[in-house]
């Protein structure tokens, strides 16, 4: 990075000793920072070497004279595009961290092979005293190249093999930290360097510590020699606070790693087990829970539709291409921000301001480009290709066998009326969403603690449960009346009937809008369930059955504990709706200590998770008001 305001250098002490304590990381930060710096020096470099006035440091404040006013937006703009990519895909931050470490080892072995005292030649108007110095000395450069070629060589090499090949974790935090100690230490070693000299306060390191201006930082051989092992005592103070770092890291994580895996009850002998379907396939069970392919297979390989688990898990290719898409576009915006700000020519514009402003452009402009690509995107495909239609099915007959469903409302109250707003607005909620097919139950499912308020939620589903019959008694009562002997044939797919399905549809919702409740959306429910009984002996008593049966699907469910609250509840319940088990197998106290519970105890019950809130607290009355509520709530979970 340039170095006209000293300013920056503050950064680059907290920089260095970052680097050299989390580059085997590859954390986002670290390729983040890592990007910026390797890019932007890497790009004062290339034009150094490229253009013989680059390095002629006539004022610190434009280093590359004329042109430094587009040479620095040129590298700022390089540096920040830079660290977008590094920090956007893990491969790309390690071949930075690579190739920018293996600079640092070429730049400090180029100095040491000099001895110290670098060749300048006798026609360059600057020499040491003068201020800066332009190398020419090519017969040196020829041994150097072969070795500069290979490294890169090998380096980019891994980067291209990732997409071919799955390395290994290990080895790749291996080389991150490697490279990183390198490269931190030589960003520390030019802060030391910095506060070090007058030169670096007076502005003689415009450029940073490079092979290409090595004559303006390297004219002191004893001091040269010095930042020389102080490199390279730092690099190995790195390593070490790496492997301890990475230790403790180790040491301090649980002993039990989340990883996402497949439901799959200890009770059962599949996870596709089902009160209804039954056991899995084979193919269920043989199913791999991980997509462990590489970079290539997973964006060109052939997926197995099947396996949505592991698609779940990964990242589509489109995706990914889109991304790249945005990162591209948000480097190409920087750039043409980067020119907008005044950097040279006795600017007053301060560094780090101006810096802070490309930064923040960039974070802003990423938002603005992923959504002006998001509305692009999908104006061409609906253009062009069409919406695809959504998916759509006809439930009006009731839900197959596998679309069992429950309507769950977690609750947490210690007051009764909200537990009694909770009951009302579930109930609501389970008379407009009856099925024919009785695949359709509406579950409250709670943590309240006090005993009260418990009795009250008990008493709030018989109220809910007698408030379930009536209503739909008092709409029996009215279609009866209207067609004492059932509903008429409806016309089948020949039309050999007389009167079509819809025409006895709309009369059963005539029926039902003229009660006072206005029931017509159960009008699905009533049709399903009177021509599923059409054959009954008694139309009426099997009705009521299926009412009774409805009111039936109105459950309440005490959860004996509080850990993790909502998605404890709802883990619970989807176990004990899918298996029929009521056993605890997860938040288990080896797990949570003493907030967890114990393995095979009851999840839903009032076993526990109650407490006495009455005026006397008498033990006798407390635990037989326990067993009361558990005889009254044994139903719902049996």
């Amino acid at each position: 990075m340039f170095f006209q305001w000293e300013q920056f250098f503050f950064s680059f002490l907290i920089l260095g000793p970052y680097l050299m304590t989390y580059a085997w990381s590859l954390s986002f930060w670290v390729r983040l920072f890592a990007g910026f710096v390797a890019l932007s020096q890497a790009t004062t470099q290339v034009l150094m070497w490229g253009d013989s006035e680059a390095s002629k440091m006539f004022d610190p404040a434009n280093p590359f004279g004329h042109r430094s006013q587009t040479y620095l937006a040129l590298c700022i703009g390089t540096g920040v595009s830079g660290a977008l990519f590094s920090a956007f895909a893990e491969p790309v931050g390690l071949l930075v961290m690579q190739l920018w470490g293996a600079y640092a080892i070429y730049t400090w072995s180029r100095v040491a092979a000099e001895n110290f005292s670098p060749p300048i030649p006798s026609t360059y108007p600057f020499g040491p005293q003068g201020g800066a110095g332009q190398l020419n000395d090519s017969s040196e450069d020829g041994h150097w190249v072969p070795i500069v070629i290979t490294v890169s060589s090998i380096c980019v090499a891994i980067f291209i093999s990732q997409g071919f090949l799955k390395w290994p974790r290990s080895l790749i935090h291996l080389m991150a930290g490697t490279m990183g100690a390198c490269a931190g230490a030589h960003v520390t070693v030019q802060a030391i360097y910095f506060y070090w000299t007058n030169h670096g306060r007076n502005g003689a390191l415009v450029y940073g510590l490079l092979v290409e201006n090595r004559t303006q930082w390297c004219t002191d051989p004893s001091s040269c020699q010095i930042f020389y092992s102080s490199f390279f005592v730092l690099v190995i103070v790195s390593l070490i606070t790496q492997y301890f770092v990475h230790a403790g890291e180790q040491l301090a994580k649980p002993p039990k790693p989340f990883e996402p895996k497949k439901f799959k009850h200890p009770s059962e002998g599949n996870p596709c087990m089902s009160l209804e379907c039954g056991e899995g396939t084979a193919e269920d069970q043989q199913e791999p829970e991980v997509d462990d392919g590489n970079c290539m297979t997973k964006c060109l390989g052939k997926q197995d539709p099947e396996n949505t688990w592991s698609s779940n898990l990964g990242t589509p290719s489109s995706a990914w291409i889109f991304l790249t898409l945005v990162v591209v576009l948000s480097c190409a915006a920087t750039y043409a921000f980067s020119f907008f700000v005044f950097w040279g020519n006795g600017t007053n514009t301060n560094f780090f301001v101006g810096l802070l402003y490309i930064l923040t452009n960039a974070f802003c402009l990423w938002s603005i480009i992923e959504f002006f690509l998001t509305t692009l995107w999908f104006h061409v495909i609906r253009l062009v290709l069409g919406m695809p239609p959504l998916p759509r099915r006809d439930f009006s007959r009731g839900l197959p066998r596998t679309g069992r469903t429950i309507l769950s409302y977690c609750l947490l109250s210690r007051q009764a009326e909200s537990s009694e707003e909770t009951f009302k607005t579930a109930c609501d909620a389970h008379l407009a969403n009856l099925d024919p097919n009785a695949r359709i139950t509406t579950a409250v499912v709670s943590v309240s603690s006090a005993l009260s308020v418990v009795q009250c939620e008990m008493d709030c589903r018989d109220t809910c449960r007698e408030r379930i019959r009536q209503v739909l008694s008092r709409e029996l009562d009215s279609l009866l009346e209207a067609f004492p002997e059932g509903l008429p044939q409806a016309s089948d797919a020949s039309g050999t009937a007389e009167v079509p399905r819809w025409k006895i549809r709309q009369s059963v919702k005539t029926v039902l809008e003229k009660l006072p409740d206005g029931g017509h959306d159960r009008t699905d429910f009533w049709m399903g369930a009177m021509e599923s009984e059409k054959s009954a002996p008694s139309l009426h008593e099997a009705m009521k059955a299926r009412i009774d049966e409805a009111a039936m699907h109105f459950v309440y469910l005490h959860r004996n504990c509080k850990i993790l609250k909502k998605p404890g509840q709802y883990q619970d319940l989807m176990v004990l709706g899918s298996t029929g088990s009521n056993a605890a197998y997860t938040y288990l106290q080896e797990d949570y200590g003493d907030m967890g519970r114990r393995f095979g105890s009851e999840c839903f019950g009032f076993e526990a998770n109650v407490t006495d809130d009455t005026a006397d607290k008498c033990a006798a009355s407390f635990q037989a008001a326990k067993q009361t509520l558990g005889e009254r709530g044994r139903e719902d979970v049996l």
